[in-house]
């Protein structure tokens, strides 16, 4: 059976209403919601408006190979089993084989059948920024979802490349956290307590996990570290 398959390609061209022939519509939204609340957005209108099956997503900083959308679709074709693929966006070579199953993914070439939707619901929509991402993977891997990678299907994700760190030598030791605005901060601590609320045990392994991570951050620039950890405090007792 052939399936139906649409994709955008995201451009300046897109603010004149089309790009190489073909439509695209453009959502402006009356607030700023962030990425998530974008993601959210863009979901809910394919779900709800468009006729094809599968959504390929990306943020707008992610470079698109020339054969990644061939290389998708030929996935798709060779696993008919699954409904759920990443692309490989960040220059991922530990394969054994053309794809593997992995349990997180970044929105960075993320591909789903409207069934998935339809059955996990939308991504959360005022996250903003950070874990956006992760939580709606761990829905869609509790829901029984495999998420398959393609080692192939390359796109090249500015943000991963180019990230940076809070650095400091602890003896021969680099203790590294990702470097990052206040306000980046409080979303980043806040929303990975929030994706962990659904159990109480996974909620408190990660609390642990967070606190170390606090507690290096703290060792390395103390002002951000203290920061951080009254946000840990404050979403700990909400949560």
């Amino acid at each position: 059976m052939k399936k139906k398959f649409t994709s955008c390609v995201a451009n300046t061209d897109v603010y004149k209403g089309c790009y190489n022939d073909k439509l695209v519509t453009l959502i402006r939204l009356d607030n700023n919601t962030g990425g998530s609340g974008g993601f959210y957005t863009g979901l809910k209108y394919f779900r709800d408006f468009s006729k094809s099956e599968w959504v390929w997503g990306m943020d707008d900083d992610a470079f698109i190979q020339p054969n990644a959308l061939d290389e998708l679709k030929k996935g798709i074709l060779e696993n008919n089993n699954c409904n759920v693929f990443w692309s490989n966006c960040n220059n991922d070579k530990a394969f054994n084989a053309n794809n593997k199953i992995v349990n997180e993914w970044m929105f960075v070439g993320f591909c789903l059948n409207k069934s998935v939707i339809n059955k996990v619901g939308l991504p959360v929509s005022d996250y903003f920024i950070y874990h956006d991402d992760s939580e709606y993977a761990m829905r869609i891997n509790r829901s029984g979802y495999d998420i398959l990678k393609l080692r192939d299907s390359i796109i090249e994700h500015g943000d991963f490349s180019n990230r940076e760190f809070f650095s400091k030598k602890f003896f021969k030791f680099d203790v590294k956290f990702p470097l990052m605005s206040d306000w980046k901060l409080y979303y980043y601590i806040r929303n990975d307590i929030h994706k962990h609320s659904y159990s109480f045990p996974s909620k408190v392994i990660r609390m642990l996990r967070l606190l170390v991570n606090i507690i290096k951050l703290i060792y390395i620039e103390p002002s951000k570290g203290i920061l951080a950890l009254k946000a840990w405090g404050a979403w700990f007792i909400r949560y």
